[in-house]
């Protein structure tokens, strides 16, 4: 079932701010904020837009000529499309049990598969025909899993419970791996082609760096930090990367809950990006 199909023509009304953590306890009254970086890492803002609705987890799916941004709110039960631009594009329902969604991957290749976690359950919900219908699958991560990616060949999941992300086939097999570096619980996850290896983004809820890994098939390796590019952040929720542009869209809510998504580009010192087709992985 084709993508465009299901993109709805006409705007929708904003819902009332949300009223949870989207799965994120803080111990204090505020969240932490911290914004020291490496010299590794810069970043250009690109673009940005506030969604007026919640922005979880991102992904980017490609149609042609078009990019569309992924959003899920579960306010709305959605995952809402978004234009580069920030132009709503339309939206597809979520799984009326998917309560507590948070992360998504596409996998268009070549099947169309989504996959959105929930940090209510232990469930992840996997849909081929863009909400139309939705079955459940066990997440290895239980309901800890948060941002979400495919890179192509395995699928991606950060851990809110001691800075740790899976590696896993759905049904079939999973590793947890450890995070060194990072700071605060962990939100957002994307998968990036860098050098011959694979590149790993990451976020936290509460402590407002982006942070950059290699993946070499068997070991993780943390290359630097750089500070979240928006201004007052209370959470930080999404990110993804888009393979036709090289840059990198980022999701957060700021102290009056307000919800925007950052366009940027990066640069990471001295090392050369390969193309997204030469990244491979495997158990």
């Amino acid at each position: 079932m084709k993508f465009v199909g299901l993109l709805l023509l006409s705007l929708f009304a904003s819902l009332a701010f949300a009223t949870d953590n989207y799965g994120y306890n803080p111990t204090g009254s505020s969240a932490q904020v911290e914004t020291q970086g490496t010299d590794a890492i810069s970043i250009t803002v690109v673009n940005s837009f506030i969604t007026g609705q919640q922005a979880l987890g991102l992904d980017i799916y490609s149609n042609g000529p078009s990019d569309y941004i992924l959003a899920v709110c579960h306010d709305n039960m959605h995952v809402e499309i978004y234009e580069l631009d920030g132009s709503s594009a339309g939206y597809f329902n979520l799984s009326l049990t998917n309560l507590g969604s948070f992360g998504i991957a596409l996998n268009d290749t070549p099947d169309s598969e989504v996959y959105v976690n929930d940090w209510n359950n232990s469930n992840l919900f996997k849909s081929e025909d863009f909400g139309s219908s939705w079955t459940t699958l066990t997440n290895p991560a239980g309901n800890l899993g948060r941002g979400m990616d495919f890179d192509g060949t395995d699928y991606w999941q950060s851990d809110n419970d001691g800075n740790s992300i899976w590696r896993f086939q759905p049904n079939a097999g999973a590793e947890e791996i450890t995070a060194p570096g990072v700071s605060g619980l962990l939100s957002g996850l994307t998968t990036f082609p860098y050098g011959s290896n694979l590149g790993i983004a990451l976020t936290s809820y509460n402590v407002h760096n982006i942070y950059f890994f290699e993946w070499n098939g068997t070991s993780l390796t943390n290359i630097g930090s750089t500070p979240c590019p928006g201004t007052d952040i209370y959470y930080s929720l999404g990110l993804t990367y888009n393979a036709v542009t090289g840059n990198m869209h980022w999701s957060y809510v700021d102290n009056s809950w307000a919800y925007s998504i950052v366009e940027f580009s990066f640069d990471i010192t001295s090392l050369e990006r390969s193309s997204w087709g030469s990244i491979k992985s495997s158990f």
